[in-house]
């Protein structure tokens, strides 16, 4: 075994509130679990049921038949329908089962994965194309869902890249200092001031 991976295992992860910040052998872990909410999973899952009773209640008619007119109305209110209740389960889903990594790899990227487990997306930045680090104007939601805005921002060649979901300050605030710091490690260096060398008016009087 490595001597990194040795250093890893002897370094205690860090929580704050939530999240976990875990060094890696490969650099710095955030784990963000998704902010739970009984009431409000409750309550949603309840309406979910109502809305799957719905949803069987208008396909039966539709394949029924009947007048065109009403068939049009129902397809229309069945579609508005069907999307709402995707978006609740989205909601819902994501409180029961939703995960947000990020990982800042020593070897010059940043990786940001997404989604409820064991399936989610992954966004992959090389280092040196991030800029402008920092917090989002947007206060998260009173109901987190994979839908909320995130908490922390940056640009990638000219696109605004965010992680953070459901990070309340102390947790933003954590996870912010953690990504300052490793792109900061990769910022080119400022290049040298040349001084201009003071010269001996004395020595070099000025022609008239």
């Amino acid at each position: 075994m490595s001597d990194a991976t040795d250093r890893a295992e002897r370094v205690p992860a860090r929580r704050q509130g939530r999240i976990v910040i875990r060094e890696t052998e490969d650099g710095i872990g955030v784990y963000n679990p998704a902010r739970r909410e009984p009431l409000a999973i409750g309550f949603l899952s309840f309406w979910l049921i109502g809305w799957a009773v719905g949803e069987v209640f208008v396909v039966t008619q539709v394949l029924g038949g009947g007048p065109q007119a009403l068939d049009i109305f129902v397809l229309l209110w069945l579609a508005v329908w069907t999307a709402a209740g995707f978006l609740i389960g989205g909601v819902v889903l994501w409180q029961l089962v939703g995960v947000e990594k990020l990982f800042l790899v020593g070897a010059g990227a940043i990786v940001v994965e997404r989604g409820f487990r064991p399936f989610g997306r992954r966004q992959v930045y090389p280092v040196e194309k991030v800029s402008s680090v920092g917090l989002m104007p947007d206060k998260p939601p009173e109901v987190s869902s994979i839908f909320a805005p995130r908490r922390i921002g940056f640009v990638v060649d000219g696109t605004t890249r965010s992680f953070g979901i459901g990070l309340d300050e102390a947790e933003a605030a954590a996870v912010l200092s953690e990504l300052r710091q490793f792109v900061d490690r990769f910022a080119p260096p400022e290049p040298e001031r040349t001084e201009r060398p003071k010269t001996d008016e004395r020595e070099n009087p000025a022609r008239p």
